[in-house]
């Protein structure tokens, strides 16, 4: 019952925004301000480094955190209509900081490459995120609700949907080529190297994770289990197990 109404309030967010966009114009506004985050991030960072730089882990010239945070201003926009403009700073300032935040870490995660680093700046979390910059972020999210989406609104709509369809297609398979080609998977040599490293990576979290989970379950159930220090020494305690 209660997941019946949680997918039917799901349906309900659907309809609303269906209302309002299409899904080939959100896609392609997706694509537009992640080229136009790419060319003003791409601008700012030049400058602050005398040198070109190009600020996204893809290849070609394109942010998706940028067309992430317009989609999610562009849905914020339906369901606040009726809100005061300090209600929709506050939703704003709480939203892309935690997209910057998730997004910050997971890159540095996968990569081991801050594309941002806020390190300097006050206030700041693991240099992903800081208070300047994410108050600075809320209002730029304001004034683009006030100043470019209406104007983004009225060029997507003087494009046909088949042609936006094909602008979209055109995006996607240049976007996964891009990422293909940015991770290395093209390549052979650099597939097998991010196998292995992905594999001495489990192999390294797997005896922590058992080691954690398995002493809570066994305090749980008063069942003295050994200590799983190591993977490989994995069989050798099943046996041992089984000889009790």
């Amino acid at each position: 019952m209660l997941l019946s109404a949680f997918v039917q309030q799901l349906y309900t967010y659907y309809q609303a925004i269906d209302a309002v966009y299409s899904i080939n114009q959100l896609l392609a506004l997706y694509f537009l301000f992640s080229v136009l985050g790419w060319i003003l991030e791409t601008l700012y960072r030049s400058v602050s480094n005398r040198r070109f730089y190009n600020p996204g882990f893809l290849k070609g010239p394109i942010v998706p955190l940028y067309g992430n945070a317009v989609l999610f201003i562009m849905i914020t926009i339906i369901f606040t209509q009726n809100e005061t403009v300090f209600v929709r700073l506050l939703i704003y300032f709480a939203a892309i900081t935690m997209m910057e935040f998730v997004t910050g870490e997971v890159m540095l995660r996968l990569f081991k490459r801050r594309y941002w680093d806020y390190t300097d700046n006050v206030l700041n979390v693991r240099g992903h995120i800081c208070l300047p910059f994410s108050i600075a972020w809320a209002v730029l999210s304001l004034l683009f609700e006030k100043t470019i989406y209406p104007l983004s609104m009225l060029l997507v709509g003087q494009i046909d949907d088949q042609t936006l369809l094909l602008i979209n297609a055109a995006g996607i398979i240049i976007i996964q080529v891009d990422f293909i080609y940015s991770i290395g998977i093209w390549n052979p040599k650099q597939l097998v190297k991010i196998f292995r490293n992905s594999g001495n990576r489990i192999r390294q979290v797997t005896p922590v994770i058992s080691n954690r989970y398995l002493t809570d379950v066994s305090g749980l159930l008063k069942i003295r289990l050994p200590n799983l220090t190591y993977s490989r020494h994995y069989f050798s305690w099943v046996k041992k197990w089984k000889k009790r």
